[in-house]
């Protein structure tokens, strides 16, 4: 939609001119992660309309590393969301690698 490509380009045009070395980048993608996770658990924006539009509490995406469950807890108190709590988990990295000799097999 229109307000997505809005939102889009403000974020890039913020990142550009803050400049590389203004950005750690590592910590830039849990934080836009965290972000998604918490307008999921909104109802009726578009992350949780994309979603699937229900009552949820965490959301699950891959990227080229892995994947990664991000969520919150969110309440409506007095005609506004309060976000409780932020969730993030990850499997963006090789834990073990090798092999394995089963004998007789």
């Amino acid at each position: 939609s229109v307000t997505n490509a809005i939102s889009s380009v403000i974020i890039v045009g913020a990142l550009l001119a803050a400049g590389p070395a203004q950005i750690d980048f590592g910590s830039l993608m849990g934080t836009a992660a965290v972000a998604i996770g918490t307008a999921a658990a909104i109802p009726g924006t578009l992350v949780n309309l994309a979603a699937g539009g229900e009552n949820r509490s965490e959301v699950r995406f891959g990227h080229p590393s892995g994947t990664l469950r991000v969520g919150a807890e969110a309440q409506q108190e007095s005609g506004e969301w309060i976000v409780k709590k932020a969730i993030m988990s990850r499997s963006a990295r090789v834990l073990m690698e090798g092999w394995i000799r089963v004998p007789g097999v």
